[in-house]
């Protein structure tokens, strides 16, 4: 499984974004690369929504004879742009926890609840 975060973004955390999703991607990935969670999907997908109008609303799709998700998942435009790198790495991982939660509630198996708590051991370990 590979976790892929894409962005509906202000040009303005740009940058931003980009360097705090690679570093959490990075992390997760070299995490669960290796490990099945059964969920039945390939790829673990989520749009970040940074933006400072309502063009792009939250969306949660599940098909699971695709396997395909669309996860969008609106992330608080002012808190990622003041935030410090911390912060905005906390609020990436907020929204990937949002994630599994509206996986967990579509798809009813132990490999969702497992991957959060993975997810919340990751966080643990670098917000050191």
């Amino acid at each position: 499984m590979k976790l892929w975060i894409g962005a509906e973004l202000e040009a303005d955390v740009g940058d931003q974004f980009r360097n705090a999703r690679k570093s959490v991607v990075d992390t997760i990935n070299s995490y669960i690369d290796s490990r099945n969670y059964d969920l039945g999907v390939e790829n673990w997908d989520c749009i970040a929504i940074v933006r400072d109008d309502d063009c792009f609303p939250e969306k949660f799709v599940l098909n699971k004879k695709s396997g395909d998700m669309d996860f969008r998942i609106r992330i608080d435009y002012l808190k990622f742009k003041h935030g410090d790198s911390y912060e905005q790495k906390r609020l990436i991982f907020q929204m990937l926890e949002k994630s599994l939660l509206v996986l967990g509630g579509k798809n009813h198996n132990d490999g969702v609840s497992v991957l959060l708590r993975d997810i919340k051991s990751i966080w643990l370990s670098i917000a050191k």
